[in-house]
């Protein structure tokens, strides 16, 4: 129930063409699963379908209507957040890993804890910002959430 790679990009480049039309900021939010592997190593790749499933349907409930939601790869989606300053996009982005942490997800009768790590990108003027930098930069603030001990959220302006 959310879009693929190609699409979420597409849609990417749309927002980021009406952020620059009207003035607005842009912010993207890239996610990950944290220890993604350890549930397919460990229950079996149903399993770590279970999850994104899950992980999927909870984010997808917890953000605005006109937001979007796409898997990029793996187990990381990426978040469009059309409209959306620095403290709106840190927001969302904590609300979507308390909305993914907050019950377990249960497989084959067996309670999996599921947590995410976020990074957070706005461009607070989006004039000539590229998408493929919001995402570059979205991606950097991932990897510092997961080495700061993952679970958490970690964001930057550009």
């Amino acid at each position: 129930g959310i879009y693929n790679r190609r699409a979420i990009t597409e849609l990417l480049e749309a927002q980021l063409a009406r952020a620059r039309r009207h003035n607005q900021p842009l912010a993207v939010v890239m996610l990950d699963v944290d220890l993604f592997k350890q549930f397919n190593d460990t229950y079996g790749h149903q399993a770590g379908d279970a999850v994104l499933k899950a992980v999927a349907t909870r984010m997808k409930e917890s953000l605005r209507e006109y937001d979007y939601i796409g898997r990029y790869g793996g187990e990381e989606f990426l978040v469009v957040l059309g409209d959306a300053g620095y403290d709106m996009a840190i927001e969302t982005a904590e609300r979507l890993c308390r909305a993914v942490r907050s019950e377990a997800v249960v497989f084959d009768g067996k309670p999996l804890d599921v947590s995410i790590s976020a990074g957070v990108a706005v461009a607070e003027n989006p004039t000539g910002l590229d998408p493929d930098k919001i995402i570059s930069a979205a991606d950097k603030e991932l990897y510092t959430a997961k080495s700061n001990g993952r679970n958490r959220v970690e964001g930057c302006r550009i």
